[in-house]
């Protein structure tokens, strides 16, 4: 074959008919243009439909937005996104509307009725009691539930919290057994008890009618409409309402040890306190301070720490003491209680003064332990004490302090120039006779350190024996040992009297350092 007809054939086009064969390439390439129109139609209706699912899910996710939260009683709830999907029977709804039970389990919706609401089913989750509620801790009211970003928008399901709940038990409350009276005209709610009570017996309790928070806030009731609710315990409005009603004779049981009802006074005085009760307040008090006096305590430690609490928030002094008194007093006598719980308990309820007693107490009881001498040696053994190390150094720096107090006392009060009393009519015996209590004479026949270093048994001991060379008149005895008295003129005994009660005050400063920087 000659080159021209070669180049001939190679310029011919390929033959169209079906007999003609091509290779694996050129069947790719014939394929793909007989098949680009249809698939070009196909992508651009795909888009078309894509295109309408994003604007209606546009256009659904404006009306869940414009849509206000249902309240609890209501359940015209926003359709759930499983039955606009799968079209079921709620998809005739208008708006986007589904039944509650559907919004919250995305089951299948029932069809509803013209109103467009539906009513509770018999397998409708059952809320949880009043009680149950009351026994957990009070939150505020619920929003609705933090969606996870998906492309489609779920519905807004609005979930009543227990402020909606107790409300609802509140404006249904039951009626207290022993304190609804049909006469009262002052009604209150309590949680979700109803007390009925009469007003003349919180007039006659209270001080001032015009400043007590509870008379304000209570409502004569000629009809039982609407009492006052309380953010009160229940406990604690019995207790106040036993106190109000019960006969003397009852109440006069409480001073004895077996009838004593600690937890109902304990009530009594905080809603006393709160709603300025004072003669209820102090009857409570009275209780409390018989009851935890020593040595005739009859509370538990644990019960006295309670106590201690309740009287240092409500800052009831005359309990505070007497509470103070008993503790150190059990640290002599209990076992199971130490000094480094109190001290612990008297930092959490930020009591310094408290403090220095304790320490105070805890360095007297650890000089007057005995000791020995350790062998082959010049030291001796200290017996442990039950304190943390912070609390051994504050004990330390106390010990350092004191010794420094005593050492400079006598010095000082000889400088001091007593002031005269406008019933003092000879007051150069009153200095005399300061000046020799605190004599270098005087302190000779005495121990430099006082025993146990107890500084304060120390000046009560001047206050009451005189020294040495000093002719006072005899005492008046009442009943009582003759150097209980002080022999001191009245200037000396109010300048004594006010050291003991300065070094009383400033007892914590020597254990925690001054308060002020």
């Amino acid at each position: 074959m000659s080159s021209s007809t070669a180049s001939q054939l190679s310029r011919r086009k390929p033959d169209s008919s079906p007999s003609k064969r091509y290779t694996s390439s050129e069947m790719d390439v014939q394929e793909a243009r007989e098949s680009y129109p249809a698939g070009r139609a196909k992508r651009k209706k795909h888009a078309e439909q894509t295109d309408d699912e994003q604007g209606e899910r546009e256009e659904e996710r404006e009306i869940f937005k414009r849509k206000k939260p249902i309240r609890t009683g209501t359940f015209n709830k926003p359709k759930c996104e499983r039955c606009e999907k799968s079209g079921r029977s709620c998809e005739k709804q208008k708006a986007g509307v589904a039944c509650y039970e559907c919004a919250l389990s995305r089951s299948r919706c029932e069809p509803q009725g013209e109103s467009g609401r539906k009513p509770f089913r018999r397998n409708a989750p059952i809320a949880p009691t009043v009680k149950e509620l009351l026994a957990a801790p009070l939150v505020a009211l619920e929003t609705a539930p933090q969606r996870e970003q998906s492309s489609s928008p779920a519905p807004e399901i609005y979930r009543p919290g227990l402020f909606h709940i107790l409300k609802s038990a509140q404006m249904n409350p039951v009626r207290d057994k022993h304190h609804y009276h049909e006469s009262g005209d002052l009604a209150f709610v309590v949680g979700d008890i109803l007390f009925k009570i009469h007003r003349f017996q919180l007039e006659r309790c209270s001080s001032s009618l015009t400043d007590n928070p509870l008379l304000r806030s209570g409502q004569q009731l000629p009809k039982e409409n609407k009492p006052r609710v309380l953010q009160d315990k229940v406990e604690e409005f019995r207790a106040l309402c036993w106190a109000l009603y019960a006969p003397p004779q009852e109440t006069a049981l409480q001073y004895n040890a077996p009838n004593f009802k600690l937890k109902l006074i304990l009530d009594l005085f905080l809603i006393s306190h709160k709603y300025r009760l004072d003669s209820l307040q102090t009857f409570a008090t009275q209780l409390l301070v018989y009851h935890c006096t020593p040595p005739k305590t009859t509370c538990r430690t644990p019960e006295l720490e309670s106590i201690l609490r309740v009287a240092t928030r409500n800052k009831a002094l005359p309990l505070i003491e007497i509470i103070e008194q008993a503790l150190l007093c059990r640290l002599e006598d209990d076992q199971t209680i130490t000094t480094a719980e109190l001290i612990k308990l008297a930092e959490e309820l930020d009591m310094r003064r408290f403090q220095g007693k304790l320490y105070y107490h805890a360095l007297v009881k650890e000089q007057s332990s005995p000791i020995s001498k350790i062998p082959s040696s010049t030291a001796y053994d200290i017996p442990g004490i039950d304190l943390s190390e912070k609390q051994s150094m504050a004990l330390f720096r106390g010990y350092r302090s004191l010794l420094r107090y005593w050492q400079n006392l006598p010095g000082e009060a000889r400088e001091k120039k007593l002031s005269q009393l406008t019933s003092c009519k000879d007051h150069h015996k009153c200095q005399s006779e300061w000046d020799s209590a605190w004599s270098v004479e005087a302190f000779k026949n005495r121990d430099p350190f006082p025993p146990n270093l107890d500084i304060l048994a120390a000046l009560e001991k001047i206050q009451t024996s005189a020294p040495e060379g000093i002719v006072t008149p005899a005492p008046i005895v009442l009943g009582g040992p003759s150097n209980a008295r002080p022999w001191m003129r009245p200037c000396g005994q109010k300048e004594l009297s006010g050291i003991i009660e300065k070094l009383k005050d400033t007892l914590a400063d020597h254990f925690l350092g001054s308060q002020f920087p």
